[in-house]
């Protein structure tokens, strides 16, 4: 009896041979599958992170040209981009405020990492209250400017009483541009 169940199991067998094969392969092609998708769930998550971080790089270089313009307009009238300043300008104040020019030597530059500086030497004679007026108009410029060097003193000429000579250096600083 016990030939007869074995035969019987090992007839079912072989009679479902094409099912069970089919089963295995397609359990073994569900495994594959499986370690498939697995593997590609793992590169999407990489280049989704992937896509994240270029996308904030984005952000922050988007950023950085905005800042990168608005320093630029802000920083405009400081930026040099050619001499704005020349001797002429001085005579320009000058005449506003009622001052004689005596000399203006051309601009020296001096330069820094960040800046550069164009000095020039004025001798001016007028009433002290002219000479302040002059000051003030300098003073009132766009442009960054700092006396380095002030002396007064009064005209050697008797006939002139109330006239002061003033010689000063004046800096006239530019940020440097890019």
């Amino acid at each position: 009896m016990a030939f007869s169940i074995n035969n019987i199991n090992l007839q079912a067998i072989l009679k479902n041979k094409d099912k069970l094969i089919f089963l295995v392969i397609l359990i073994l092609a569900l495994l594959a599958a499986s370690r498939i998708y697995k593997i590609q769930k793992d590169k999407t998550a990489a280049l989704k992170e992937e896509i994240a971080i270029q996308e904030q790089r984005i952000q922050l270089a988007q950023e950085l040209a905005g800042l990168d313009k608005k320093i630029s307009q802000d920083a405009g009238p400081y930026l040099k981009k050619e001499p704005a300043w020349s001797a002429q300008s001085f005579h320009e104040f000058a005449s506003k405020a009622g001052v004689k020019v005596a000399s203006v030597s051309p601009a020296k530059e001096q330069n820094s990492d960040f800046s550069s500086a164009a000095l020039f030497e004025l001798a001016l004679k007028g009433s002290y209250h002219n000479l302040a007026k002059f000051i003030s108009v300098l003073e009132s410029q766009k442009d960054i400017l700092q006396i380095e060097s002030i002396s007064l003193k009064n005209s050697d000429n008797p006939a002139e009483p109330n006239i002061l000579s003033l010689t000063m250096t004046v800096g006239i600083t530019y940020i440097k541009g890019q």
